[in-house]
């Protein structure tokens, strides 16, 4: 059988348990891309390439001037046929120097860039003419700028109307380029007097939480101009809701004699061994993830919630 340690996937044991790793946060790699041409990389290609990013660099220019130790992040829309992770334009981004941001819509790549940058790609598009970077540009369907436009959740006037908003930061791929956007909202917030809470995450920067109706129009526009925050959006209003009848606690009841039940597959973590008003409802299980990554926790808790109710 299969072991954690030979990391090999059997018949025996299906599924292969591969551990976390901190690259596993972000979409795309640092490097590669395929070596497919998706179009013929002409020079009107790179021409309406560099014209779509000559104005997209115009854009970000006066979020960038006013805040120059944060970038501003391009938006890299990619042909239909080149959404696969394997077909990002990974090389053209590390011999640009730009910043990978993650990515926004499935055919959109995000990319950080300052002022350098944004010319050593601007010449990256014209001139490179290796095999991967023509691949590269033929993914490229277009470059815009990541606006206020795009910043914002909702248009100005309602959010100041909802009040409660969390702001978000970028998450680059490098830990540096997070501390700084990081100490850069702060300095922003200090500087403007906006009160605020921070609100830790267990992964990436933290949100902040601000109230835009108590808020003047210049803070305002601090926040909606500063290039480093990727979203700005109401706090969602919880409340909670009165359910019809009362929840059925305690143990399950067996299954009656003679009732032909319908047999509901479950891929998840498996029925613990413990849970004995439920074992009557299984029908027969496996085990796919060995010792000692086996966890019943998720596969008991979802298989009770899809047990069948003989009323």
């Amino acid at each position: 059988m299969a072991t954690r340690e030979r990391l090999v996937a059997s018949q025996a044991n299906p599924i292969l348990w591969i551990p976390f790793q901190r690259s596993d946060r972000f979409s795309p790699e640092v490097h590669g891309g395929g070596l497919k041409e998706h179009v013929e990389v002409t020079p009107e290609l790179r021409a309406q390439l560099g014209k779509s990013l000559s104005a997209a660099a115009k854009s970000l220019q006066p979020d960038i001037q006013r805040h120059p130790d944060t970038p501003g992040v391009l938006i890299l829309k990619l042909r239909e046929v080149a959404v696969a992770k394997s077909h990002r334009p990974n090389t053209l981004v590390a011999e640009s120097n730009l910043q990978l941001a993650g990515m926004a819509r499935l055919d959109e790549m995000l990319v950080a860039a300052n002022a350098a940058s944004l010319q050593t790609f601007a010449d990256t598009i014209k001139q490179r003419n290796t095999k991967q970077i023509r691949a590269n540009i033929s993914a490229i369907l277009r470059i815009e700028a990541w606006t206020t436009d795009r910043r914002l959740d909702m248009p100005i006037a309602e959010l100041r109307k909802h009040g409660p908003v969390l702001l978000r930061l970028f998450r680059y791929f490098g830990a540096d380029a997070n501390a700084k956007n990081l100490d850069a909202l702060r300095r922003l917030l200090r500087q403007h007097s906006v009160p605020e809470k921070e609100i830790q995450q267990r992964w990436g920067p933290p949100i902040f939480w601000a109230d835009f109706e108590k808020l003047s129009a210049n803070q305002v526009e601090a926040l909606t101009t500063f290039p480093g925050l990727r979203t700005i959006a109401p706090d969602p209003d919880v409340a909670l809701l009165a359910t019809r009848g009362s929840p059925r606690l305690g143990p399950l009841s067996p299954p009656a004699a003679n009732v032909d039940y319908p047999v509901v597959g479950v891929v998840d973590s498996g029925v613990s061994r413990q849970a004995a008003s439920l074992r009557p409802w299984v029908d027969r299980d496996i085990t796919t993830v060995l010792p000692p990554d086996t966890d019943h926790v998720h596969g008991t808790g979802g298989s009770a919630g899809i047990h069948v109710n003989p009323r």
